[in-house]
């Protein structure tokens, strides 16, 4: 909060100056139905320092009531959450300069997890396939796997590659997809490794 402990319990009913003007109103009535009738709080709001400087807040409040069930007190955690929200906030611009990336791309992608589930494809992929939107728009991969396999002129070959390369995630791979229809695509596959590897 950036204020003494001292001057924050002499003025404990100021607490709600400290907090961003946006902010303030939800987190006034999140703290109203906490003292009334609800058992417990966790809220994520912005607080003002003295110094102008803003700073993240995570609280989690909760009632402790005697066995009449009276109300005794409350007791709460405040956890900054700066660095947490400034992360999700780099990462969600990142996120979307991705999806951007991806959705503008003129070749077709397609990223599937460890069990073969698609976690991201492009329009341009089911545009090059020829896939239609209900099995373009389904996780698993089955289905379009199907599909590919009923248009290409080795369908064995296609699904093996398929099968190998999500049995092999560390495997580079570039070949030629040749489709009844006389069209032939360049594909090459090979694995997203993160930072941590």
């Amino acid at each position: 909060w950036g204020r003494s402990v001292a001057s924050l319990r002499a003025r404990p009913h100021e607490w709600s100056d400290f907090i961003f003007p946006e902010d303030r109103p939800r987190v006034v009535a999140a703290f109203g139905t906490l003292t009334s009738s609800g058992p417990s709080l966790d809220i994520e709001y912005r607080i003002v320092r003295p110094d102008g400087e803003l700073r993240w807040v995570r609280v989690r409040g909760a009632q402790i009531r005697n066995e009449a069930d009276h109300l005794i007190r409350h007791i709460g955690i405040v956890s900054d959450i700066t660095d947490r929200k400034q992360t999700e906030k780099e990462l969600q611009w990142k996120t979307a300069f991705l999806e951007a990336q991806v959705a503008s791309s003129p070749d077709g992608i397609l990223v599937v997890d460890e069990h073969g589930k698609k976690n991201l494809q492009n329009p341009r992929m089911a545009e090059l396939l020829g896939i239609p939107p209900h099995i373009a728009e389904d996780r698993e991969d089955s289905r379009q796997l199907e599909w590919v396999a009923a248009a290409v002129t080795q369908p064995r070959d296609f699904v093996e590659k398929v099968a190998y390369l999500n049995s092999h995630p560390s495997e580079i791979s570039r070949d030629e997809i040749e489709f009844k229809s006389g069209r032939t695509l360049d594909r090459y596959s090979a694995p997203v490794i993160g930072k941590d590897g």
